[in-house]
């Protein structure tokens, strides 16, 4: 008897990350799995890890080089069109800053096709810190904290965060997708750029009635946050994290109260920090808070914009 194991596409986005994405690409290369394709997506690389990363993996991976930075959604977006072009099963997404235990991909869709095409997440390890995990899902969202609930930041690994269990929003740092799912809901909405879009993409599946686990025998490792650290200009996360929990927030959050009071609290923080920039003499900073507001009132989205204090890295 012939085991079909169905199709996984593992979209990996790199950005000026030859090193990280080279040894991502190795460790998932060995998977103890019959039926994947790796898509190497380059978001516009300026230091030529894409072309170098190209060059040594063009005979045995999808290689899709982007003209310029899309950004996370939209370097995941090519993924996706790529698996949606090609009829693959699944989509997993896949942070370039991983390294994956060779077992994982064959537990998390095991129990994606034990729970009628599920979505599902894995153990995510810190790397860095093997005793920590970086732990970002929740049984929902909890609107107060703009956080998921009973969500603490690189928790230990304890006994109780190693339960198969069933959440409603995830990180998509690692998640696998059933390609039936993004027919439905659609692409990473790309006016994020990155941040809140993994909140975003998640929410609206599991809304969709989809449903979604965390399977704690799926291992991968984290070298947390490598995308962007040393690689982006000066509050290029503060500009992006701002703005884009406003939109969230309008977009997503159905309580006006809660909503309400958020939008308070953020607003209220900015206003203190650009009064703060003065006593610090920070320009720089007061300049990105105008940005971030300008922006919200004309709901602009996308990339950080092209000017001061953003240089030329985007």
């Amino acid at each position: 008897m012939v085991i079909r194991y169905p199709s996984v596409a593992i979209v990996i986005v790199n950005y000026n990350g030859f090193e990280y994405t080279r040894e991502c690409i190795d460790s998932v290369l060995k998977l103890d799995y019959d039926n994947y394709t790796v898509v190497f997506v380059d978001n516009g690389s300026s230091d030529g890890s894409g072309e170098s990363l190209y060059n040594l993996y063009k005979d045995v991976v999808v290689c899709l080089p982007l003209t310029k930075n899309h950004g996370v959604t939209g370097g995941n977006n090519a993924g996706i069109n790529y698996a949606l072009e090609h009829q693959y099963d699944y989509v997993l997404f896949l942070n370039n800053d991983t390294i994956v235990d060779r077992r994982f991909l064959g537990a998390m869709v095991k129990t994606s096709q034990e729970s009628n095409n599920a979505l599902v997440v894995p153990k995510i390890i810190c790397y860095y810190d093997p005793k920590r995990l970086d732990h970002w899902v929740g049984v929902d969202y909890n609107w107060w904290t703009g956080q998921p609930k009973g969500y603490s930041a690189y928790p230990l690994d304890t006994p109780a965060l190693n339960a198969h269990s069933e959440i409603k929003v995830a990180s998509t740092c690692c998640l696998l997708t059933p390609v039936s799912v993004i027919r439905q809901i659609g692409v990473m909405d790309e006016n994020y750029f990155m941040y809140n879009d993994d909140a975003d993409f998640t929410l609206r599946a599991t809304r969709a009635g989809y449903r979604m686990f965390y399977e704690p025998t799926a291992i991968i490792y984290h070298k947390c946050n490598m995308t962007t650290k040393n690689k982006q200009p000066a509050y290029f996360e503060y500009y992006l994290i701002y703005r884009n929990f406003f939109y969230f927030y309008n977009k997503l959050c159905t309580n006006l109260f809660v909503k309400y009071v958020f939008f308070v609290r953020l607003g209220t923080l900015l206003i203190l920090q650009y009064f703060k920039s003065y006593v610090n003499r920070n320009p720089s900073k007061r300049q990105v808070i105008n940005l971030i507001v300008r922006d919200i009132l004309v709901r602009r989205m996308g990339p950080v914009p092209a000017e001061q204090p953003f240089v030329s890295a985007i």
